[in-house]
């Protein structure tokens, strides 16, 4: 699904099985964008109640308020993350209440975005639970983070995050700060 400059709201909806160009169990699922240079304008979407399940990202966003909550990520494939945010927004994007249980890749990843994180169980990731990229002003609060093979959270490339009360447990580093030299 792919929504340009418009709203979108999603409820009790199962992604699963979505087949990409390759044959592989990793296409995505949902797109906001604000951005497009055919159709720009205003997007936002409301994504609650669903289940993403052995797909590639679940839902994605640029320049684009979004609210995704109770929601399941399962058995991930591909190089995109669960949840995959770009760019500020007026309201900012929010993400609380879901369940990630292991797969591939990151599965929070806002970039320069201030988004705000709470309220989520991340249980194994095979990279990092939730990545804080580029310049913005996110906040992550009372999340638990199980079992990710990088670190609970990863802050990146001069990233101002406010980061309270998560619990970490199992995952090679609680919080990694570094900087990509090689991303522009």
């Amino acid at each position: 699904v792919v929504a340009l400059a418009t709203h979108l709201d999603i409820e009790g909806c199962t992604f699963q099985n979505l087949p990409y160009n390759t044959g592989n169990r990793d296409g995505d699922a949902i797109a906001i964008i604000a951005d497009d240079i055919q159709f720009p304008g205003a997007a936002s979407a409301h994504v609650w109640s669903s289940r993403f399940i052995a797909i590639g990202q679940g839902v994605h966003s640029r320049f684009s308020p979004v609210l995704v909550e109770y929601c399941v990520f399962s058995d991930k494939h591909g190089d995109n993350d669960d949840i995959d945010l770009y760019g500020e927004s007026t309201p900012v994007p929010v993400i609380r209440y879901n369940r990630f249980l292991p797969g591939h890749e990151d599965k929070i990843n806002p970039t320069r975005c201030s988004a705000i994180i709470y309220g989520n169980v991340v249980d194994g990731s095979d990279d990092h639970g939730i990545v804080l990229r580029d310049r913005g002003r996110p906040i992550v609060f009372n999340n638990i983070i199980i079992n990710c093979a990088q670190a609970g959270i990863s802050v990146q490339n001069q990233c101002d995050a406010l980061i309270v009360n998560n619990t970490i447990v199992n995952s090679a580093r609680g919080i990694r700060l570094f900087d990509h030299f090689d991303r522009a």
